[in-house]
């Protein structure tokens, strides 16, 4: 009984987000040319490693094994879509568009998790006793606007939209400002999750706009080819 009273919550949403990754990748099993078997092996293996990589980079942190960040999804889960386009022998631009998904839904069932076991809550709202400022609710705000906004384009046309970097760097300049808002033990104005929310936003608006960048010049030099072809 115990041990369902302190991870039963935990289970339950994490059952919830795997849930979620299947139903998400079932719409795109013709595409990527995968059976629900697996799609359903796919789906299990996310919630796994991704619960291992907030394990493992919260420990990196503090040093605590039971300790957890939720920036070890953001920095380690790539390395698993690495491997999916090896696997599927998809296009990694298709994986990363539509894996982005997975792992937004699932941490969505971990900012759940935060406010059901207590953790993660903000400071205190201009000095109240008992209002606290809103940060895991904002953060589930934030998700639901990334669903709602890119998540209907990829929907439709996955390996368009370079979803990883784009949430990357919108992820990394919202935890940036929510941090200032965030309860910590150190007692600071600047946390580790500044130092985390500063290398995802640049590394993430790096390779969008990178990828920005390639996709113009080749559609600029198509373009010409077409206009040579046709003059």
């Amino acid at each position: 009984m115990g041990f369902l009273r302190s991870y039963g919550p935990l289970i339950v949403l994490l059952s919830t987000g795997t849930a979620f990754s299947f139903w998400w990748l079932l719409h795109f099993a013709m595409g990527m040319h995968l059976q629900k078997l697996a799609i359903a092996i796919i789906s299990v293996l996310h919630t796994v490693i991704g619960l291992f990589s907030v394990l493992l980079f919260g420990y990196l942190e503090t040093g605590n094994p039971g300790s957890m960040s939720l920036y070890g999804g953001v920095f380690i889960m790539p390395l698993y879509y690495l491997l999916l386009v090896k696997a599927t022998k998809n296009k990694s631009a298709v994986v990363f568009d539509i894996m982005t998904f997975c792992l937004v839904g699932t941490l969505f069932c971990a900012r759940i998790n935060c406010i059901i076991s207590g953790c993660c809550y903000g400071i205190s709202f201009f000095g109240s006793q008992t209002l606290r400022w809103p940060t895991r609710e904002m953060e589930l705000l934030f998700y639901f606007a990334i669903a709602v906004t890119v998540g209907r384009k990829v929907w439709k046309n996955p390996g368009k939209v370079h979803t990883y970097p784009l949430y990357m760097m919108c992820y990394g300049a919202f935890r940036f400002i929510t941090e200032f808002l965030r309860f910590s033990s150190t007692h600071t104005v600047f946390h580790r999750g500044h130092l985390w929310s500063a290398i995802a936003f640049c590394l993430g608006a790096s390779i969008y706009f990178t990828l920005r960048s390639r996709e113009a010049f080749a559609n600029k030099n198509t373009h010409r080819k077409r206009e040579m072809k046709n003059g």
